[in-house]
């Protein structure tokens, strides 16, 4: 077992001999981050145990602004999050994340949907681990990550994610980059026969001096991006996979950058590879503005600076890269526990309604690393140079460092969130709002119900992933996170945020035995109408409460299972918005805003 450990921390190093020694250098430390971010202790493939699928299921604990995703054992890391919203219709979303599960020792991608809009959220029973058995039997899985999801324009949904085998023999290593397409909104989801599931596979030699790719094969993908083309243009509900490649050893090492893929509408396969931006890009965002211009963005360790290029033919050819940020380090201590174990310059970008292109990142100081800050920059429509970087701290909170910031958008509405980390390493989640495409911004809402303590070994040595991620509407804001409160590992957190036309928070226990379907009326007149559906029997509590928190009303009442309706008076209300929460007998809240007129 730990020969395939050190066979696979060369694996990466693949292709390196014809880079000047400065390439090679940014390639070594790419390699050297990916190796820390995917390689596990070698599990040989099998089915998982019912006990661990049991274990598996996961639950929110009652939060008081935010929702913990997992309930599984503290040993557990969680990381590497990603939501996803049909923006043709708003009541569906998807999210999933990075689980290193200590159980069973292999890296798990957990789906939950809904089809409310965050009211209420299901498990999917799609196992990803389950496909490895299939396409690699006999071999010992070693590693994964970066699970990401799109919708299309036909309200379908894709999800991709990584996979790293090597068999028994410790000949034959695997890279794989998966995808997979659900009609049921991550109910279920189905994978192309043969090879089409693949986005790229590389299979490569251990025995070889440099871990080479056997004749034939390609060489590694690595942090993938999707992004759909909405637009009524030419490459409508064309799907756009964004992921730096690593040429093999057979192919010229200009092929080693930032690379795209595409899978035509109603296609069945993702087609051949298109570079964007040549050299050790990462991070490789991309989007679709509402024109059908692609966009992509990454961090190039060559030189530790923010690119960005375009396409207007739909990733047929791309604008020379600009340079929106010349940097520090925009690769992170990587391990060495400044704040935790996977800092980095996490670069994020989104596309508003008016084609105006945001991206947000982290740049750290100092050999050895000692401090960081954050940066959001702008690029207006039609614009050829990114607005000066601000640093974050100045639009969040005054004395602290702001890390790894996502940024989400919806028509002129801009979102940031990110860490918010003190003098003393205490650190909460936050988020700014604009409502005019970032022009000016609101005072910062918090978003998480406790502190981290980043002094603690628990969080300097953890890994918390290496990305975040945000989505909007006209409304309300959803994000995910990991974080390290408490003494345990990093765990997922969900939030949901209405920031119009007052900043509260809605909560959803994702895998509740208790569920609110709908409150109606809303705005509320004299009565609401609180229409549950539990699976078992249970007491609840309602609670009627001011924006700011004072209680005003509340009453208990014992529910049966199944689906029911519950009035509760409020007559006495005078015209305003309010809080209603529900709380369960196991501790679970739910939370909605409501308003009087």
């Amino acid at each position: 077992m730990k020969k395939t450990i050190i066979l696979l921390f060369v694996l990466c190093v693949v292709g390196v001999s014809n880079l000047t020694a400065q390439e090679r250098d940014a390639k070594t430390k790419l390699i050297d981050g990916i190796k820390k971010e995917k390689l596990r202790k070698p599990v040989k493939l099998q089915p998982l145990a019912e006990s661990e699928k049991k274990n598996e299921s996961h639950t929110l604990k009652k939060r008081a602004t935010d929702q913990k995703v997992s309930s599984i054992a503290n040993g557990n890391e969680e990381g590497e999050s990603q939501i996803c919203i049909d923006p043709n219709n708003t009541n569906k979303l998807v999210m999933s994340y990075m689980d290193n599960s200590s159980l069973s020792g292999t890296i798990q991608y957990p789906v939950y949907y809904s089809n409310n809009g965050g009211s209420s959220w299901t498990k999917s029973n799609f196992d990803a681990y389950s496909k490895l058995n299939t396409d690699f039997p006999g071999y010992f899985f070693v590693g994964g990550g970066d699970p990401v999801f799109t919708y299309d324009k036909n309200g379908a949904l894709y999800f991709s994610w990584i996979y790293l085998v090597v068999n028994t023999n410790l000949d034959t290593a695997i890279a794989a980059m998966y995808w997979a397409k659900s009609i049921d909104n991550g109910a279920t989801f189905t994978l192309q026969p043969g090879n089409n599931h693949f986005i790229g596979k590389a299979f490569l030699d251990p025995n070889s001096v440099n871990f080479d790719a056997f004749p034939g094969s390609e060489g590694m993908y690595d942090r993938q991006w999707f992004a759909m083309d909405f637009s009524s243009g030419t490459n409508a509900n064309t799907l756009y996979a964004s992921f730096i490649y690593f040429n093999a050893p057979s192919e010229s090492a200009s092929l080693t950058g930032s690379t795209i893929k595409k899978l035509l509408s109603g296609g069945t396969a993702f087609g051949v590879k298109k570079q964007a931006i040549y050299g050790a890009v990462q991070f490789n965002n991309v989007r679709v503005d509402n024109a059908g211009v692609l966009h992509l963005t990454g961090a190039n360790v060559d030189n530790n600076s923010v690119v960005y290029c375009k396409s207007s033919d739909g990733g047929t050819t791309f604008s020379s890269p600009i340079t929106v940020y010349s940097g520090s380090n925009l690769f992170g201590s990587q391990g060495a526990g400044l704040i935790h174990d996977r800092e980095n310059s996490a670069v994020n970008m989104e596309v508003d309604g008016q084609k105006n292109v945001h991206i947000v990142w982290s740049d750290f100081f100092g050999s050895p690393t000692s401090d960081y800050s954050s940066f959001y920059s702008k690029l207006n429509t039609g614009g050829t140079a990114f607005s000066t970087p601000i640093d974050l701290s100045t639009l969040f909170i005054s004395g602290s460092k702001v890390l790894m910031p996502v940024v989400s958008t919806n028509g002129n509405k801009i979102t940031i969130g990110a860490y918010v980390i003190n003098s003393s390493k205490i650190g909460d989640y936050y988020i700014v709002n604009s409502d005019n495409n970032g022009s000016t911004w609101s005072t910062p809402l918090k978003l998480s119900s406790a502190s981290t303590d980043y002094t603690s070994s628990s969080n300097t040595s953890a890994w918390f992933g290496d990305y975040s991620s945000a989505v909007r509407t006209d409304s309300k804001v959803y994000n995910i996170w990991s974080d390290g409160r408490g003494s345990g590992k990093p765990k997922m957190y969900v939030n949901i945020a209405t920031v119009a036309p007052t900043a509260i928070v809605d909560i959803t226990p994702i895998n509740s035995t208790l569920q609110l379907e709908t409150i109606y009326p809303n705005p509320i007149s004299s009565v609401i109408h609180l229409v549950f559906n539990t699976q078992q029997k249970d007491k609840i509590k309602i609670s009627i409460l001011t924006v700011e928190g004072k209680l005003l009303m509340e009453q208990s009442k014992e529910i049966s299972s199944g689906k029911q309706t519950i009035d509760v008076q409020s007559a006495s209300l005078a015209n305003g918005n309010y809080i209603i929460k529900i709380t369960n007998q196991e501790g679970f809240e739910i939370v909605r805003h409501i308003q009087k007129k």
